[in-house]
C-alpha cells in the first residue's frame, strides 16, 4: 500500500507541475490572442519608445475597411505574436474629439465647416496638411524616438502586414527597397 500512496501523491504533484506549466504558457504576453494596444497617455509620458518601435492603427469606426481589418488582420495569431513583440502598438480615432500631447505639441480636433472633421495628429502622421483628405484605415510605423518611418493609408491583409512589420523592425528600409525585401522574405502565414 506504502507505494502505491507514494505513487499516487507522484502522479498528482506531476499533474500539478503539468497544469501550472500549461497556465503560465497560455497566459504569457507572446501567446495573447490579441494585440497589446498601448493607451496614448502611456506613450505621452514616455521620451522614447525603448528596443521597440512604435505602430499605429489611424481608423473611423464608420469605416468598413477598418472593421473588416481589425476583425480579421490584427486577429491573426502570426501579425499578433510579430507586434506584441516587437512594437509598442496604438489606436488612433480619427474622430477622437480629446487633446493627445506629444514631443512637446498638443494635438487637436479639427472640426470642419458644414460636418465632419479628424484628429489633427490623425493627419500629420500620415503626412497630410490641414484640409487635404485623409485614408483610412492607415498605419504608420515610428522609430524609437516617435518620427514617422513610413505612413501607409490602405487597407492590409495579414500576409501584407507581415511583411511590413519585418521590413521596419529589422531596419531594412534603411538598406533596400521593399521589393527587394519582399523578393528575399518568407512569409510564417501559410493561408
Amino acid at each position: 500500500m506504502h507505494i502505491l500512496d507514494e505513487y499516487s501523491r507522484f502522479k498528482n504533484m506531476l499533474l500539478a507541475v503539468i497544469l501550472l506549466l500549461f497556465l503560465v504558457n497560455c497566459t504569457s504576453p507572446n501567446n495573447s490572442s490579441e494585440v497589446n494596444w498601448v493607451e496614448w497617455s502611456d506613450w505621452a509620458a514616455k521620451e522614447a519608445l525603448g528596443d521597440k518601435k512604435g505602430f499605429i492603427w489611424i481608423h473611423s469606426p464608420g469605416c468598413d475597411d477598418c472593421i473588416e481589418m481589425g476583425r480579421t488582420t490584427f486577429a491573426h495569431p502570426v501579425i499578433v505574436k510579430y507586434m506584441n513583440e516587437h512594437y509598442h502598438a496604438a489606436k488612433l480615432d480619427i474622430n477622437f474629439e480629446g487633446e493627445i500631447e506629444t514631443k512637446g505639441k498638443v494635438w487637436k480636433y479639427i472640426d470642419n465647416i458644414g460636418g465632419g472633421g479628424y484628429h489633427e495628429l490623425g493627419a500629420a502622421l500620415v503626412g497630410k496638411k490641414q484640409g487635404e483628405q485623409i485614408s483610412y484605415p492607415a498605419v504608420v510605423f515610428l522609430d524609437e524616438n516617435f518620427n514617422s518611418i513610413i505612413p501607409i493609408s490602405q487597407q492590409l491583409n495579414a500576409k501584407d502586414l507581415e511583411l511590413l512589420l519585418a521590413f521596419v523592425e529589422g531596419e531594412h528600409f534603411r538598406s533596400m527597397s521593399i521589393d527587394a525585401f519582399k523578393a528575399q522574405f518568407q512569409s510564417k502565414i501559410t493561408e
